[in-house]
């Protein structure tokens, strides 16, 4: 029998929050500060901290009247743009949730790019790492189960060594 997925919380309520900036400088620091507070939440706010930085400095900069920022709508602003982080349910081994997790999210992007192959062939991987009940120890093990192909093995290993898949960090920081 299917289990049933786990749903996931909703994000907490945002409490109403202001800053007071005086500079360029104290605008970065309250982007870096809210960069880890949005992180924290399960966003997926880009992964090269630079890169995060001038994106919630955007939205700072868009909540921002003379000296004051509006916090909560900058929070509640990257709740809607940015989303949350891909969360695979269900997964067998433990081991192999951030694997999951990387492609099922790789999926969402070729998807949202307009690339549905891609997309259909990345959740078919997810979905086949979260069945397996013993972790995924390199590419060339999972290239012999099915929907696994080469490209997908590189990416395992990519992600087994490094973890992370340089694909998925070039769209989290374009995004």
């Amino acid at each position: 029998p299917a289990k049933k997925p786990t749903p996931r919380k909703a994000l907490p309520e945002v409490e109403e929050e202001t800053a007071e900036v005086d500079g360029k400088e104290a605008i970065n620091a309250l982007a870096v500060r809210l960069v880890a507070r949005l992180r924290e939440r399960g966003l997926a706010v880009a992964d090269d901290d630079d890169a995060a930085r001038k994106q919630i400095g955007g939205y700072v900069m868009t909540h921002k009247r003379g000296t004051t920022v509006d916090v909560a709508a900058v929070i509640r602003q990257a709740d809607v743009d940015v989303g949350r982080r891909v969360h695979v349910d269900n997964v067998e081994c433990p081991d192999n949730q951030g694997l999951a997790n990387a492609f099922k999210e790789l999926a969402n992007y070729e998807f949202k790019v307009g690339d549905k192959f891609k997309g259909a062939a990345y959740s078919k991987v997810s979905a086949k790492i979260a069945e397996q009940t013993a972790p995924v120890t390199s590419g060339k093990e999972a290239s012999k189960l099915p929907t696994i192909g080469k490209a997908s093995a590189a990416k395992i290993d990519e992600f087994l060594a490094s973890g992370k898949i340089e694909k998925l960090q070039d769209y989290r920081n374009s995004t």
